[in-house]
């Protein structure tokens, strides 16, 4: 009969981890980041970064009732799963203008699966999609053109 606020609460990534059978999965619009043990069964929250203070607010329309955040956010984007840690793009950004809604990932944050961070990679040119690998990150950017970079990763 109505629309659920699922919707928006739940836009995510999500990846799954076969050296670890475990799926993380972080939203898109608030600060959340969670971690799925399919052995045993266990969940793991995480939260922030930042400190996303919004709620879903309701407005009736012809169609039915609609939901949005209020105030938006755009938090995280994109995932990827290792067999050691895992890797989310962060955003992190208040919605407050037309400009905002064109930021994409600044940083990458690297997790391990007890939830405890490891690092963060930071970029000098907008992120629109990453992936990684054991030895390096690969991103696609903004040079203006869309380009695909190789950073080498230490460990």
């Amino acid at each position: 009969d109505s629309v659920k606020a699922d919707n928006i609460k739940f836009q995510a990534d999500i990846a799954y981890s076969p050296d670890r059978n475990t799926v993380v999965v972080s939203n898109k619009s608030w600060a959340e980041i969670e971690i799925y043990n399919l052995d045993d069964s266990t969940t793991l929250r995480l939260r922030g970064p930042v400190a996303v203070d919004a709620e879903i607010v309701g407005q009736d329309t012809p169609m039915g009732t609609m939901y949005a955040q209020k105030p938006m956010w755009t938090v995280f984007d994109g995932i990827t799963a290792g067999p050691e840690t895992f890797y989310v793009g962060y955003i992190g950004v208040k919605i407050q203008s037309e400009q905002d809604l064109d930021r994409t990932i600044s940083r990458i944050l690297e997790f391990d699966y007890d939830g405890k961070p490891v690092r963060c990679f930071t970029f000098s040119h907008d992120i629109t999609a990453f992936d990684v690998d054991s030895d390096a990150i690969y991103t696609i950017e903004n040079r203006p053109e869309p380009t695909i970079v190789k950073y080498p990763i230490n460990h």
